[in-house]
């Protein structure tokens, strides 16, 4: 059992900064040698995305004797268990912060810039279960900030006397600041819709002890009697009841946060950049290693699936996060995407629960780790014996070409509209050369939307601490220099798209439905290739305007050597 938001609470490791010294391929090694980034390194950068977010308060003509007042991530628990939630900081306040560990909250005095970090009181008990806290000038000197207790925010808002707080809405979205099961105050204003609307999950629990017999009310009051000894004392969990019980009421504007973030978040620093740039070749050298494994399964090599009659989705899954474990990156972005035969086909399948059929399946595997906050999004996908058939090699490179024309045009200055049109005509091109679609020019087949039948998602999307970091006009705007973000075309075989295509005459004809029914009785499944790039100022040494921050195999040629072991 790891109680990582404990760890992360005593300024540990939170952030995967630190790895094995081997950095070698051994049983424990690491796939890839890095050197770690040192916490000088991380302060600096946090101060520099402090200072990113000031200047958009200020170019936003804010109030300049103001101050913005940010809640971080809860610690929270499953359900009605003391089993601790994996915590992950919220990704605004990592930005301005830096801090990693759950229930702070943080405040930037905009007038000078003096950020403050504000950490619950823990009760002396919970060093007991939890090892010894860093004291606040440890943490100051970690983090470059002025460190205080969440019971001192009152007092710190009066010495400071702003005219006015700048805080996040209520959140009403699943990637929430805040956790859902805190109270919140009857008289507290909150936005309609938001989830701070709804009873809390402590609330309901009160409501219900009230209908329990005598013995059930002491059995739960001495579960809670338990729980209060180890919890730290933890903020309310949204900014107003924090300014509500700190006597604040002044001015507060929930207009600004946000867009600031967002704007600021935009284009990446080197640093940033060195980060991302970490975790994409970790989980580069992880995908590489994937394909030659899983083919030595097919082989009945000495591989790490030969104790196994059978491998499964999960057993891919369970590989990859290991492998990015080996290199001290403990957390993975998002959940493991790994489909197999028709799951391949599932855009977010993430049950991991289906055979790998060796014979004939295509395996597409949607991973990538985390390291020191900041992620990667990277696709490939394959077959599990290693070699293409004709036709699995034809789709594949039509997604190819679509992802090489997207990329061709990606440089500052460019739109993003051009660049998906791009991949979007080199799509319905490799579509008509594998015989799929038929009767029609490339023109035609875009007018009718036939490239969505395929492909039903988005080219890409920004990436930095969140695997879809914010991006305040969706690319209504030129690219510019630090912009990272992935080139992910797919081409996928998806029944509840085609079927009711075969019977839509403006579509049906352009479709080559004995083939396609085919693929579906089959469980062809789908295929997607998803890379991280950042835009680059254009140079003699780098004239295309982008560098690949992903390296995994990616043509057929390599990945079937890779597969070989010739890679």
């Amino acid at each position: 059992m790891f109680f990582l938001s404990a760890l992360m609470a005593l300024g540990g490791n939170g952030t995967d900064d630190a790895r094995p010294s081997d950095g070698g391929a051994s049983a424990f090694g690491c796939l890839y040698d890095f050197e770690a980034a040192s916490v000088r390194t991380l302060a600096n950068l946090h101060e520099n995305t402090r200072t990113k977010v000031i200047s958009q308060f200020r170019q936003k003509g804010s109030i300049e004797d103001g101050v913005v007042l940010l809640a971080g991530g809860n610690s929270s628990l499953y359900y009605y268990s003391d089993t601790e939630v994996d915590f992950r900081q919220e990704s605004n306040f990592f930005y301005a912060f830096g801090y990693d560990g759950p229930d702070a909250v943080g405040m930037i005095d905009l007038k000078d810039g003096t950020p403050y970090l504000f950490i619950p009181d823990y009760d002396p008990n919970y060093e007991v279960w939890n090892g010894v806290r860093k004291t606040m000038e440890q943490i100051e000197q970690q983090y470059g900030l002025k460190a205080r207790y969440v019971s001192q925010l009152g007092e710190t808002i009066k010495e400071i006397n702003p005219s006015v707080v700048y805080i996040a809405p209520p959140p009403t979205g699943a990637n929430s600041a805040f956790d859902v099961t805190n109270e919140t105050t009857a008289d507290m204003p909150v936005l309609p819709g938001s989830r701070a609307n709804t009873k809390s999950v402590s609330h309901l629990r009160k409501e219900k002890r009230t209908s329990k017999n005598a013995e059930e009310k002491r059995l739960e009051e001495r579960v809670e009697e338990r729980l209060e000894r180890t919890r730290p004392r933890m903020p309310t969990g949204d900014v107003q009841s924090l300014l509500h019980e700190a006597g604040y009421v002044g001015k507060q504007d929930d207009s600004v946060l946000l867009t600031a973030f967002a704007l600021a978040r935009t284009a990446k620093l080197d640093t940033e950049l060195e980060m991302i740039e970490i975790a994409s070749q970790v989980s580069s050298k992880v995908h590489d290693a994937l394909m030659r494994e899983l083919v030595g399964w097919t082989h009945q090599q000495r591989k790490p699936f030969r104790r196994s009659k059978s491998v499964y989705e999960y057993t891919i899954a369970s590989y990859f996060q290991e492998q990015c474990y080996k290199c001290g990156l403990r957390h993975q972005a998002y959940i493991p995407i790994v489909g197999t035969g028709a799951n391949s086909a599932i855009l977010h399948w993430t049950d991991s629960t289906a055979k790998v059929n060796a014979g004939r399946d295509l395996m597409l595997i949607d991973a990538g780790a985390m390291y020191n906050g900041y992620v990667t999004d990277i696709t490939r996908t394959y077959p599990a014996n290693g070699v293409f058939t004709p036709r699995q090699k034809d789709v594949y490179e039509a997604v190819l070409s679509a992802q090489e024309a997207a990329i061709a045009l990606l440089k500052p200055g460019s739109a993003w509209t051009d660049i998906s049109a791009a991949s979007d005509r080199a799509l319905v091109e490799g579509l008509l050369h594998a015989g799929m679609v038929q009767g029609g020019t490339a023109d035609e087949l875009l007018e009718a939307r036939i490239n969505r039948l395929f492909m039903p998602h988005g080219l890409g999307h920004s990436v930095g601490l969140d695997v879809h970091d914010p991006e305040p006009t969706p690319f209504k705007r030129p690219m510019v220099e630090g912009d990272v973000v992935t080139v992910e075309p797919g081409l996928y075989i998806i029944p509840l798209l085609l079927e009711p295509a075969f019977k839509n005459e403006a579509q049906a004809k352009y479709l080559n439905q004995p083939m396609l029914q085919d693929m579906i009785d089959n469980e062809f499944g789908g295929v997607r290739i998803e890379d991280v790039l950042v835009v680059t100022p254009i140079t003699r040494r780098n004239s295309a305007g982008h560098k690949y921050l992903s390296t995994a195999y990616r043509t057929v040629d390599e990945i079937e050597r890779a597969m070989r072991g010739h890679q």
